[in-house]
């Protein structure tokens, strides 16, 4: 699934919530305001190699342990709350597998980070459930080699894709905000040319690669509020 094909949905059910909140006074309730936070939690991502020049793709897969912060602001109008949100996280994923060659390919995704939407609606008064989509980037290394010849190269990139999730979220003791959440995150396709200069006849050291990277994260988080909007209060 591509992020031009959810864009639409998004949009509709942006401009949904956005009519709705229309019957409301958005003046604050346990979630508005802005907040700064930590999560933490574990992540399995998909890797798939293909070349031209052989007749199949490989895949691979890791898991890793994942942990950095959010910071964001939230507009809470009656029952929905409207929010966004960047973060920016630690990841170790590694996968490696090998052409018949064998030629030897080596992905690795070393950090992530998102700038996402959020449209919540609260099921009980200090309880949000909640969408969330938008950009998303990473650091991805990528390498090939031949162990067999002089053959070797590897690249450090700043790959841009998409992410979709959703989570729960508690308010707590009025300025803590407590959530459990996953996260799809799609960095998309990327194809690379390597080729050896010396040592090598030039029909092996020669490879063109396609790369395609996904992976998922659940993690918990929680957060604290700062500077919250006191409610309107109506003149009389």
């Amino acid at each position: 699934m591509k992020f031009k094909l959810l864009a639409p949905a998004l949009g509709a059910l942006a401009l949904l919530l956005a009519n709705s909140a229309q019957a409301h006074t958005c003046s604050g309730g346990p979630f508005d305001g802005p907040y700064i936070g930590l999560n933490l939690g574990w992540g399995t991502n998909h890797a798939e190699q293909s070349n031209p020049g052989e007749p199949f793709s490989l895949t691979a897969s890791d898991n890793s342990f994942t942990g950095g912060g959010q910071l964001g602001y939230n507009l809470q109008c009656g029952a929905l709350v409207f929010g966004i949100e960047t973060d920016i996280n630690y990841l170790n994923f590694e996968t490696n597998s090998a052409f018949p060659d064998p030629v030897f390919v080596r992905n690795e995704v070393n950090w992530f980070g998102t700038v996402r939407g959020r449209l919540g609606m609260t099921i009980q008064p200090n309880a949000m459930l909640y969408i969330t989509g938008g950009l998303a980037y990473a650091g991805v290394t990528e390498a090939i080699f031949d162990p067999s010849l002089p053959f070797r190269q590897s690249d450090d990139d700043t790959k841009v894709g998409w992410t979709l999730g959703g989570g729960l979220e508690l308010a707590h003791y009025g300025r803590w905000l407590i959530r459990t959440e996953a996260l799809y995150v799609d960095l998309g396709s990327e194809s690379r040319t390597y080729t050896a200069t010396t040592g090598c006849p030039s029909v092996v050291c020669t490879a063109h690669t396609k790369w395609d990277d996904s992976f998922w994260v659940a993690r918990l988080g929680v957060s604290y509020k700062f500077g919250a909007r006191e409610p309107v209060v109506p003149l009389k």
